[in-house]
């Protein structure tokens, strides 16, 4: 039930956007996720919000919708659904969804949880979706979300692909920018839970001073409430 009343309140019944991906450089291409093939952006194309754009080494692509221009730089990859405000009440739940989806399952790993969402007969194309190193792109599209004050949008993107992408979960960078973002909308709870789990990863004597540091202050901060 409580899963239910969190989606419910997820989703925001808004009217349906076209988006415009144009090519400024490079190799670009775009994919739904149900369906088999990339689609090359020649010059310029029409695609719905659900659409996954991914750019190439050297490559650059500019998404504009309503009130939108948002620049996608090299070597990244983000679902246009991704590239909007979000309030900081819809992140909390966003927050608490994704602690549900995150709790232990009976030897249900990655794939279970990619199938799910994207059908169990993968072609090529949604093997690259789901690949690890389509991960590293999504993640990069996901900083450049926060980049340009999606900061909401921005963790909830990296959350989910946290769990889907094993590999990126484990990299120290990218955990610490995003756990810092969480800090910077005061969400202490959040961000401490996050610290904690990091500090288990593999961590240069820097990022392990850093991670212990905002530990004790978000504790600091935590016993003034």
């Amino acid at each position: 039930m409580k899963i239910i009343i969190i989606v419910f309140f997820l989703i925001r019944i808004l009217p349906a956007q076209d988006y415009e991906i144009e090519k400024l450089k490079g190799d670009v291409k775009f994919i739904l996720p149900e369906q088999n093939n990339w689609q090359k952006v020649d010059k310029k194309s029409s695609v719905s919000e659900n659409t996954i754009v991914s750019t190439d080494n050297n490559s650059k692509a500019k998404i504009t919708g309503e009130g939108l221009i948002f620049i996608l730089k090299e070597n990244s990859a983000l679902n246009i659904s991704s590239i909007k405000k979000i309030s900081l009440d819809e992140l909390i739940m966003a927050l608490a969804l994704d602690r549900v989806l995150n709790a232990p399952r009976q030897k249900e790993k990655l794939k279970s949880e990619s199938t799910s969402v994207y059908g169990n007969n993968l072609s090529a194309s949604n093997e690259v979706i789901l690949s690890n190193e389509f991960g590293w792109k999504r993640i990069k599209g996901a900083k450049q979300l926060a980049e340009n004050g999606f900061i909401e949008s921005s963790i909830i993107a990296a959350k989910d692909i946290f769990r889907k992408y094993p590999d990126t979960s484990r990299d120290p960078d990218n955990r610490i920018y995003f756990a810092d973002l969480l800090l910077s909308k005061k969400l202490y709870e959040e961000a401490l839970e996050d610290f904690i789990s990091i500090k288990k990863l593999n961590l240069s004597n820097t990022q392990q001073e850093e991670v212990e540091s905002k530990i004790n202050s978000i504790n600091k901060l935590l016993l003034k409430d």
